[in-house]
């Protein structure tokens, strides 16, 4: 008699695929653990003393026993995926979309049933995001990650939310674009209508208990990458109605459950699935499952029930073919057995199956691409697979056991002669073990591991790889060349990133160096390089630790001289490019006594020390067109988000490359010469890294549609040697340059870094104060503290924002009445903080005033100051920027605008010039946001109260806040 058809209605007890159970292949490890520990046993019998031996044989025959009992049994045991595949009761047909092989954890299927998510977790750590386009049948993987959590809500039939290592992501299908969320992290005491720049979305998405314990809200807009937690502003769904009254929304309460009572219907309205009991063998107990039922005649026609385990119903299909379901087993420790859910579709009468989902044969996009891109996760460079090691092997567990009856007979022959072989396998069988353990835990080859990139998006090309152990870099401030400082005693490359070209400079006797210009560098050793002709001069060193400014008369016939500070050494040292003045003078003086002492001599200070990378600023490239900026991102196993240096497009700030490896700084070097792409080199985290892993990889971050060129080519030819003296002929040009401001230390508070005030006339500076000395309390004699705690931090003016407010405002009054002003300047906080840029003479002159009104809703009127006349006031979801007269304590608002992009990125750096005509007494006032100025004036009106420049100063209040000006200029004219 022929056997029923597998996965009909009527056959129990067959696997759903309808396949047979299979065997593991082979005696399992506690067979070959147990086999271990019984020849140990046998080995060391024959040294026990007559009495003891009979038990000796006895553990040996135990061993024996169980290990052929372990090794038969793993071998006959069934593959436990079967078991949880297997489904026991069928009616109807169903098809596997999921099987236990994969090791399922959760899916959700999109509202119109053209979409399933699911997520996998292979031995509870390495998880798998897979989306399956269920019209097509079609199986596209999104990513792989280490750890991380599984949280999964749809928010429309195209969009979804998803965790992926700890951090938020939004998947937007069918194109599988994908791109990182950021919390903008709503405080607890904002108004209920603090969403920040998700004011600006066109709709937004309230999600309830998934990714918070309240309410989170989302945008699907790509060009608001953003959410917030309202867990703690919104207790109530009428909370969140009352605050987003007027605008279109939607409240999605995550984790829905199943109403036994309820009907889902097919998309068609044929079929309903919903409750009823089913008994299991052995029990008297009915559990309620769902079937399928026809919604005409009311009798049911299909189910799928798994004894134990429980029926999760994830929805029906586009075209009312089937509804999906996931089978999840009972119990308190059910999970922990039985951690592999698989997904099936119970199919309608009549039904077509289509069988398990194909892969796509296509790469896929990103973990965190925002364009469909060639990146890839868990790969290396070159697109191998990552190397990964689970942790201290198998055989360190293993071995050590051999050791055991040895160390029992130890105690039992303490005093006989042999005693001392038994010691000597004892230890060698637990150094043995370690020494398997240790090997198998640390890679043969470790460099593939640290040339891997575990998130990239966007294209990549090697410019050292680790096999040549390079510890350092720096780049030339054009970007066309590049030092590396191969292992710490050499050898040191000079890369023509021009030519694509590698120059052996120094064989031996490893330095870093430091750039001075464009075209040569200052290597520790005493050696300055020059650029494209390779030339090299050893300098001399002169130390003066308590120095007279006639010291560094040695150096004043250069035609330039540079200021390194804070390196190589904790005192200023002075050098030329110049090959006639080959000298090295070390000072013992401060940044201003040097200032002093270089009068009349051209020179620039370069703050050597401290990171090059500000994490608060935009790293433009040449053209302007692209920019590297920190983003948050969560690395897979840690709840923190760390800021990892990404590719933004300048124009639309999307996201457009990055490259991240986990556990490791993507160390910003700077942008090529081409605009072609950004230098990284990467280094490990942590106090110990350099030890475990000295060698940091250097790669090349490409922009959209630039041309790979590869690793650079070593010359062959014979390099110039490094003690070599010979001038050379290259003209030298004084490029004055001063490396990226460095990280900000994280206090609240109001920057300023540059001021420049240049004369209408002869151009030079009326007033200029870069702020680039030591950190220090003491602003110096330029300036008043007029209210506040104003210091220098990090190369910056600043004062910690508080309701009282800064003021701080130039020693001298300028006479000045043709002049531009110019600054760049920017506000942070929790609540942004407003400022003013003022020219003034005690309580009259002018000011430009900028209020983040983005935190209101509507935004509250300025006066104009004048009878009669009507508030001006921007509108909603704007900040508003004033040019403002003020009198007697009185102020009049000449002009104002709103200026809504600011409200994107309230926190950016914006650049302001304003512009005073003497003749006409035109004011007007531009805003450069990275495309330079425009043509019209962002403010302007014309006005003559007060013709001259006086002092200039700034305020800042309504803190707690920071505050940051990167530069300022005055002079005469027109408009730009």
């Amino acid at each position: 008699m022929d056997e029923p058809t597998p996965c009909r209605g009527g056959d129990i007890g067959r696997l759903a695929e309808g396949g047979r159970a299979t065997s593991n292949g082979g005696i399992g490890t506690p067979a070959l653990a147990l086999s271990a520990l019984a020849v140990s046993t046998l080995a060391v019998i024959w040294q026990c003393k007559k009495p003891y031996r009979k038990w000796a044989w006895v553990a040996l025959g135990l061993s024996m026993v169980t290990s052929l009992g372990c090794g038969i049994g793993y071998y006959v045991s069934e593959n436990p995926y079967p078991a949880e595949n297997r489904i026991d009761d069928v009616l109807g047909e169903i098809e596997p979309i999921v099987l236990a092989e994969r090791e399922p954890l959760t899916a959700e299927i999109s509202p119109d049933g053209q979409w399933l998510i699911a997520v996998m977790e292979h031995e509870q750590r390495f998880r798998e995001w897979i989306a399956i386009d269920l019209v097509h049948n079609v199986e596209h993987v999104l990513a792989t990650r280490d750890g991380g959590s599984s949280g999964l809500v749809w928010l429309d039939n195209q969009h979804a939310v998803m965790t992926m290592g700890g951090g938020l992501s939004m998947l937007r299908v069918p194109d599988l674009n994908r791109w990182h969320l950021t919390d903008l992290r709503s405080p607890s005491s904002a108004p209920v209508t603090d969403l920040g720049i998700l004011w600006k979305a066109d709709y937004l998405y309230v999600v309830e208990g998934e990714f918070s314990s309240g309410y989170a809200v989302f945008s699907v807009d790509e060009d608001l990458p953003y959410y917030v937690s309202m867990s703690t502003v919104w207790r109530t769904q009428e909370d969140v109605e009352t605050a987003l009254a007027g605008i279109p929304h939607t409240i999605i309460q995550a984790g829905r459950s199943f109403d036994p009572d309820a009907r889902y219907y097919s998309p068609d309205g044929r079929y309903y699935v919903t409750d009823r009991p089913f008994g299991e063998p052995g029990t008297l107990m009915t559990y309620n499952q769902e079937a399928m039922f026809d919604a005409a005649t009311e009798k049911e026609v299909a189910h799928a029930y798994k004894y134990y385990w429980s029926t999760y119903f994830l929805g029906w299909a586009y075209d009312s073919s089937g509804a999906y379901f996931m089978f999840q087993p009972r119990g308190v420790d059910a999970d922990v057995l039985h951690p592999r859910h698989p997904i099936y579709k119970l199919l309608v009468p009549g039904a077509t199956p289509r069988g398990t989902p194909v892969p796509a044969s296509t790469p896929t996009p990103s973990g965190e691409s925002r364009a469909p891109g060639s990146g890839y996760i868990g790969r290396s460079a070159d697109g191998r697979k990552a190397e990964t090691r689970g942790g201290v092997g198998m055989l360190a567990a293993v071995l050590p056991l051999l050791a055991t009856p040895a160390l029992a007979v130890v105690w039992y022959r303490r005093k006989e002669s042999r005693r001392g072989w038994v010691w000597v396998a004892l230890t060698l069988a637990v150094g043995t073990g370690l020494g398997c353990g240790i090997g198998y835990n640390v890679p043969a080859n470790p460099y593939p591991g640290e040339n891997r990139l575990d998130d990239v998006l966007g294209e990549v090309e090697p410019i050292v790889l680790a096999e040549r152990e390079p510890m350092a870099a720096s780049l030339s401030p054009d970007g066309k060349w590049m030092l590396v400082l191969i292992r710490e005693t050499g050898p040191v490359l000079a890369i023509d990133l021009e030519h694509n070209q590698e120059y052996e400079i120094l064989s031996d006797g490893g330095t870093t160096a430091r750039w001075l210009d464009d075209n040569h560098a200052f290597l520790r050793r005493g050696i300055i390089l020059r650029v494209p002709d390779i030339e090299m001069w050893q300098v001399e060193r002169l130390s003066f630790p308590d120095p007279a400014p006639t010291d560094i008369d040695v150096l004043r016939d250069a035609k330039f001289v540079y200021v390194l500070v804070g390196w190589p050494s904790s005192v200023p040292v002075l050098v030329t490019a110049d090959p006639s003045v080959p000298y090295e003078v070390a000072v013992n003086w401060s940044v201003e006594e040097v200032e002093a002492h270089l009068a009349g001599i051209p020179h620039t200070i370069i703050q050597a020390g401290g990171l090059l990378f500000d994490y608060n600023s935009r790293h433009y490239s040449p053209d302007g067109q692209y920019y590297v900026a920190p983003r948050p991102v969560n690395v897979p196993g840690d709840s923190l988000d760390y800021p990892l240096i990404a590719m933004f497009d300048a124009a639309t700030e999307k996201e457009v490359a990055h490259a991240f490896k986990w556990g490791w700084h993507g160390d910003f070097r700077g942008w090529a010469y081409d605009n072609s792409g950004a230098y990284f080199i990467y280094k490990p985290w942590g106090v110990d890294a350099d030890v475990l892993h000295p060698r940091h990889p250097i790669y090349k971050l490409l922009v959209p549609g630039a041309t790979p060129r590869g690793t650079p080519v070593p010359v062959s030819t014979p390099t110039p040697s490094s003690e070599g003296r010979v001038p050379g002929t290259g003209q030298l040009q004084p490029v004055a340059y001063r490396p990226a401001p460095v990280a900000q230390s994280g206090e609240q508070g109001w920057y300023v870094d540059d001021v420049s005030v240049f004369d209408a006339a002869s151009s030079p500076y009326i007033f200029y104060d870069d702020f680039d000395r030591p950190d220090s309390s003491d602003l110096g004699p330029a300036w008043v503290e007029e209210a506040g705690n104003w210091n220098i931090t990090s190369g910056q003016l600043h004062c910690p924002v508080t309701q009282s407010g800064c003021r701080v405002a130039t020693t001298e009054s300028f006479g000045d009445t043709a002049f531009v002003i110019e600054t760049r300047l920017r506000a942070t906080g929790n609540f942004i903080t407003p400022w003013k840029l003022k020219w003034f003479e005690g309580d009259t002159g002018y000011y430009v005033w900028y209020w983040p009104y983005y935190l209101f809703q509507p935004p509250p009127p300025i006066p104009t100051g004048k009878e009669d006349a009507q508030p001006l006031s921007p509108g909603p979801r704007a900040a508003t920027l004033s040019l403002v007269r003020m009198s007697g304590g009185q102020f009049e608002v000449l002009d104002q605008t709103g200026v809504p992009s600011w409200v994107q990125d309230p926190t950016a750096w914006r650049t302001l010039k304003v512009v005073r005509e003497a003749s006409t007494g035109l004011i007007e006032v531009y805003a450069d946001e990275g495309s330079g100025y425009p043509d019209t004036p962002l403010l302007q009106a014309t006005d003559s109260t007060f013709p001259q420049l006086r002092r200039l100063g700034w305020w800042a209040g309504g803190g707690p806040g920071h505050f940051y000006v990167d530069w300022v200029t005055v002079t005469p004219g027109g408009a730009p």
